[in-house]
């Protein structure tokens, strides 16, 4: 064919998208997977470069059951998500597929975040194959199906499940409760014969769900959802199901029954939990602080859905605060849109089943986390929308559905694929925020200014910097808007301990005790740190004490219990709480710096070399550290040759010349070796 140049380009462009992506006759089902499959990566590779963040470090890098070399089946089947371990008790987060997906992830080595974050972005690029099947069956429309799985693949509100470790959680639910749906859905279409295999998939599929998140607690209602939908499309009524659903319903309740009782007898606290008020301000609110702000929460779901600019990795207090009256605009807004929604829903029931499906599937799956009927442990945070905005996209997907096939569906799919590009590129910004903690908490504070951790994650990363004046600032600001953070308090002792002001460090450390209800190793590690500093370890010993016992796996508490057991000449002691914050952490810069300030005290040169060389190899270079080396070589070499002990001697310049090259000193050291052992050696 020729085509005029006058057509141009635009023409066989035009002609070409319209057979080859939007023609039901030429689509096939291959090509609808393979654009949710590359969307999906495409949109996300960029989570793949990155560190351990934020929640991370406890979920896995700190894990009490991730720690040894074996599979400790036992203690994740039986123990909370955050692992059995001091000021996690009343958690009443149990997620064990996660914890054993993370437990496989690591094989007994060092955890990677490469591969974490590997991981999660294959079990992302499924849950959008898997989304795109599911809408599609909901809507009966396969056009309308893969935008919605486009725009589940590519959507930014789901980085924050994708490039962080600890929310795979979202990941994992979402893949097993759409396998349920989809397993629930094929048991439909298939003989008599075959639906047993089918209604044991969704069975097992729901278990791994229940296994991963609580909020999948909601797979009955969602099977509620789509069997009333089928129904409606057949003419039928919503309040009737056809025989069939019913025994895969069954089964799922009794899945979710004993759930729940496997809760009750391994958790200490199974459906309440501690919910700091950081965390959620509703807690302890009433009026309209309690039942107004969840529509603020509506409304900033709203917007991070449909104009995803401003996200954040926080929105504890005060970054969406509660709500003190009924004039607060987006409250209202969320309850206007919150009420509609359920009237379209209602109103499209016979009419536009799909639409209704689609807001009905969003409100059973984000109702649990939307503090309308129960307290949830936070009171927002992206994440929560994983699976909920699936519901969203299948009821776009209905409305916009006849516009995407037919006459002038060119244009339709152009305005989705541009759409696709710009939520594509936000995500790809979006997931190098999350590549580190600084720049996530950068960003998600320019974003959400008024959040109090943001600056106390902040303000405790500039500790770690030696940048005080900053860290100053961020916890100030942190001060300001919540008084008694107790994650603010702590780093402001810390500062405080480091500019020598003793007594306000000792305050906020101790406020930050009370606040955590006198459960927080990090403080009570810097009331023993204080006072060693302060050359009171009698009175810090108990400080260091529960310090150890609240973080068993903290390497710089053991160490401050070394520190306090030494100065209290308690030597046997002291050297144990070293041993094992070294087996915790063998290359902590300030575990070996305290070893090493109690070795020289104790005169034990031998062993202090020791530490001063693996220091050498794992801290910043400092030429005075060379020179330490090099005199105290001399001092331990000379002790040995008093004890008759010349190759010892020899040994231990050899280490030296080894790591500094025959300087001056050294050599001179060899000569007198070689006189006192009257032995040759070479210069």
């Amino acid at each position: 064919m020729v085509v005029p140049m006058g057509e141009g380009l635009t023409s066989v462009g035009r002609s070409f998208t319209v057979r080859v992506i939007m023609n039901h006759a030429v689509t096939p089902l291959r090509l609808g997977f393979v654009l949710v499959l590359l969307a999906g990566f495409a949109a996300h590779w960029t989570a793949l470069e990155g560190e351990f963040v934020f929640d991370d470090v406890v979920a896995v890098v700190e894990h009490p059951s991730l720690a040894g070399e074996s599979l400790d089946l036992g203690a994740i089947a039986t123990e909370p998500y955050w692992g059995a371990r001091p000021g996690y008790e009343r958690n009443a987060v149990y997620r064990p597929v996660v914890t054993l997906s993370f437990a496989l992830n690591a094989m007994g080595a060092e955890p990677d975040p490469q591969s974490f974050r590997w991981v999660n972005l294959l079990l992302h690029v499924l849950a959008g194959l898997l989304a795109w099947r599911f809408a599609s069956l909901v809507l009966a429309d396969e056009r309308a199906g893969l935008f919605a799985g486009l725009l589940f693949a590519v959507h930014p509100v789901h980085s924050e499940a994708v490039a962080s470790a600890a929310n795979r959680t979202e990941l994992l639910a979402a893949v097993a409760v759409l396998g349920a749906l989809l397993c629930h859905f094929r048991s439909w279409k298939v003989p008599s014969r075959e639906r047993l295999r089918w209604w044991l998939g969704s069975a097992a599929c729901t278990v791994i769900a229940l296994g991963s998140k609580e909020s999948a607690i909601t797979i009955p209602a969602a099977l509620l959802v789509v069997d009333a939908v089928e129904r409606a499309r057949e003419g039928g009524d919503w309040r009737s199901w056809r025989p069939l659903s019913w025994s895969p319903l069954l089964v799922s309740c009794a899945l979710v029954g004993l759930y729940l009782g496997w809760r009750m007898v391994i958790l200490t606290d199974p459906f309440g939990g501690s919910t700091a008020f950081a965390d959620n301000p509703m807690r302890g609110a009433d009026g309209i602080g309690r039942w107004g702000t969840p529509f603020r929460q509506f409304f900033v779901a709203l917007e991070v859905l449909f104009f995803p600019v401003r996200l954040s990795a926080d929105y504890s207090f005060n970054a969406l605060s509660i709500v003190r009256d009924w004039s607060s605009w987006d409250a209202l807004i969320g309850a206007c849109v919150a009420v509609g929604s359920l009237v379209v829903a209602v109103r499209n029931v016979r009419k536009r089943p799909a639409l209704t499906a689609g807001i009905a599937l969003f409100w059973v799956w984000y109702v649990l986390t939307s503090n309308l009927v129960v307290l949830s442990t936070i009171v927002f945070a992206e994440r929560l929308l994983y699976l909920p905005s699936l519901g969203v996209f299948i009821a776009l997907g209905a409305w916009l559905g006849p516009r995407l096939s037919g006459r002038g569906s060119t244009g339709a799919w152009t305005v989705v694929a541009l759409l696709c590009v710009l939520l594509g590129g936000r995500s790809l910004a979006r997931d190098m925020d999350w590549a580190t903690e600084v720049s996530l908490f950068e960003s998600s504070l320019e974003a959400r200014p008024g959040s109090s951790r943001l600056h106390v994650n902040l303000g405790r990363h500039a500790l770690d910097r030696g940048d005080l004046e900053e860290a100053r600032v961020h916890l100030e600001a942190a001060r300001r808007i919540l008084p008694g953070n107790a994650q603010m308090l702590y780093n402001a002792g810390v500062l405080a301990a480091r500019l020598g002001e003793h007594d306000a460090a000792e305050r906020d450390y101790r406020a930050a005790i009370r606040g955590m209800k006198g459960a927080y190793g990090l403080a009570s590690s810097g009331l023993c740190a204080l006072g060693v500093d302060r050359k009171l370890p009698q009175s810090s010993v108990e400080d260091c004490e529960t310090a150890v016992r609240l973080r068993p796996h903290m390497a710089l508490a053991w160490s401050n219990l070394g520190r306090c057991r030494g100065a209290m000449g308690q030597i046997r002691a002291a050297d144990l709480a070293f041993a094992r914050a070294l087996e915790l952490e063998p290359d902590n810069v300030l575990v070996l710096n305290h070893r090493g300030s109690f070795l020289q005290k104790a005169q034990r040169l031998t062993e202090l070399l020791d530490v001063l060389h693996h220091l050498h190899d794992v801290a910043p270079p400092d030429p005075s550290r060379e020179g330490a080396i090099i005199h105290l070589t001399g001092v331990v070499a000379s002790r040995h040759l008093g004890r008759g002990n010349p190759s010892a001697a020899r040994a231990c310049i050899d280490r030296a010349a080894a790591r500094f090259g025959n300087t001056p000193e050294l050599n001179v050291l060899r000569s007198q070796v070689q006189g006192a052992a009257g032995a040759g050696f070479p210069r």
